[in-house]
């Protein structure tokens, strides 16, 4: 809504030339707060809208989200408006607290992502804090390899593995390379070096030309090179971070407007609102009578 408002600021002047009566035309001032308010609030709709996609999206791309709402509130504490200053500092004490929870799930799956790997771990940490950077990195390499280990443990990774490349193929038809790739990297799994440590010293990829890269397909197609790790990748990144779309969340709209009531005239919807507030605030109605009680709009909205 402010970033609709921003480029009309010309408009509301030219307004208050023509109408003596408009009162309320926004300052200078007003437009310098709502640019650094809308600037404030643009990684935060950004989350919202990722958090509330239809198709969940994989759980890599929430660390730089998250990331970025930190940095922005860290930068905000020391903003020149004593408002936003009051207001960030709050929301850094809220933020911190998940960030220290959050942060090795999300370091796990954004180093599954091999446009960023480690190094981008590395570079988020060090903006945040860089006394703790190294300590924080080691942290997330010591978790990624404990649980790599579960992983070649696990004789069910195995299985997977063999089935997903049965499946995919046509016994008749079955390229022979395919056996020797997968000898291959049953090889390499027994030399020093693990499959996980021979992912990390491979360059990343360029993340300029692949913003669209489908992760899970990547280690799909990877399988054969890291059996256990790409088993590992796909349910790390399969990780939901929300259970519940946050449009739904905060929305009251379904429980107040049901469906056969969508071309309803505003002044009839803000008249149940208000009716229902009225209800419930005088202590009439609970939950479970939600559905027995019958409102008359007409005379409310004639009332008004």
């Amino acid at each position: 809504m402010i970033e609709s408002a921003i480029p009309y600021r010309r408009a509301f002047f030219d307004f208050k030339l023509l109408d003596v009566n408009f009162k309320c035309c926004p300052s200078e001032m007003d437009w310098y707060k709502a640019e650094t308010i809308a600037k404030f609030l643009k990684p935060f709709d950004e989350i919202t809208t990722l958090f509330s996609g239809s198709q969940y999206p994989t759980a890599n791309l929430f660390f730089q989200k998250v990331w970025e709402i930190h940095l922005l509130i860290l930068e905000e504490k020391i903003s020149q408006h004593s408002d936003i200053r009051e207001m960030a500092e709050e929301m850094e004490k809220k933020i911190s607290k998940y960030w220290e929870e959050y942060t090795p799930v999300l370091s796990l799956a954004v180093v599954l992502d091999p446009r960023y790997k480690l190094k981008f771990v590395k570079f988020c940490f060090s903006k945040l804090d860089f006394l703790t950077c190294n300590a924080k990195v080691k942290v997330v390499l010591l978790i990624l390899h404990r649980l790599f280990k579960e992983y070649v443990k696990s004789p069910a990774a195995n299985s997977a593995l063999v089935e997903s490349i049965v499946d995919g193929c046509d016994s008749e038809v079955r390229d022979v390379m395919d056996e020797y790739d997968l000898f291959e990297s049953q090889s390499e799994s027994n030399s020093e070096k693990t499959q996980l440590d021979l992912y990390l010293e491979e360059p990343v990829l360029v993340r300029r030309g692949n913003e669209n890269l489908d992760v899970l397909k990547f280690w799909k197609d990877n399988m054969i090179r890291y059996p256990e790790l790409s088993m590992m990748a796909r349910d790390v990144l399969s990780i939901p971070i929300s259970t519940v779309a946050s449009k739904s969340t905060f929305s009251i709209g379904g429980r107040v407007i049901g469906k056969y009531e969508s071309s309803i005239l505003p002044e009839i919807a803000e008249a149940k609102l208000c009716a229902q507030d009225w209800l419930y605030g005088n202590g009439v109605a609970d939950d479970s009578d939600e559905d027995d009680i019958e409102i008359d709009v007409e005379k409310i909205v004639a009332r008004c």
